[in-house]
């Protein structure tokens, strides 16, 4: 049972090879301490927007897994998708908080990306979760979401890990952090060739 948990959490992290050779090491010798009690980071200040601007921020939650964000504002259904970056979930709901901090250390991929688009006119953002280890790899989507963003707003959408096999995304206007509110997005379905499916590629 031991093992199976070792093996379960060595999966969920995605470990290199000196993070692995970390959390073998300490879980041998079966450290149980708490850590102590750290400050949070400050969030990134971004710039305020322009007139005709919309900003989104791009998030992952549930797992603590790579999503690709690629983002569009072309009218067209599933045309002219532009790389964004990869976001990756802590794991502070699944991890234990000492595995959290050594993967904040280890890890050089953010939680968070942003991009800043034209406001009244549609766009479509895409989350293509994938995760991959010696034993076996598997993917997720890709998530689209389409919605039009108003004036000087500022949206947050996650893709959100359901196990290592399922997942959806939300949309939510953050313009006003303490007061979210859910935005209606219409939910897309692009096509992908079986070299896609094949190559493991989200296809956009």
């Amino acid at each position: 049972m031991y093992r199976k948990k070792l093996e379960f959490v060595r999966r969920l992290i995605a470990f290199t090879p000196a993070m692995a050779a970390v959390v073998m090491t300490a879980g041998c010798a079966g450290v149980a301490t708490q850590p102590e009690q750290e400050q949070a980071a400050p969030e990134k200040q971004l710039p305020p927007l322009e007139a005709k601007q919309a900003r989104i921020l791009m998030r992952s939650t549930g797992m603590p897994m790579n999503v690709n964000y690629s983002v569009s504002t072309s009218e067209q259904s599933c045309k002219e998708f532009k790389d964004v970056g990869v976001v990756r979930d802590k794991g502070e709901k699944v991890l234990l908080s000492w595995i959290v901090k050594l993967g904040e250390k280890l890890s050089s991929v953010p939680d968070q990306l942003d991009t800043v688009v034209p406001a009244g006119q549609s766009v479509q953002v895409a989350g293509w979760g994938n995760w991959q280890d010696s034993r076996s790899k598997g993917n997720c989507g890709p998530e689209i979401m389409s919605f039009q963003p108003k004036d000087q707003h500022t949206y947050l959408v996650e893709f959100v890990w359901r196990g290592t096999s399922s997942c959806a995304s939300r949309v939510q206007d953050v313009t006003d952090a303490a007061a979210k509110v859910a935005v209606q997005a219409e939910r897309k379905v692009c096509p992908r060739s079986f070299m896609d499916i094949w190559l493991n590629r989200s296809g956009l």
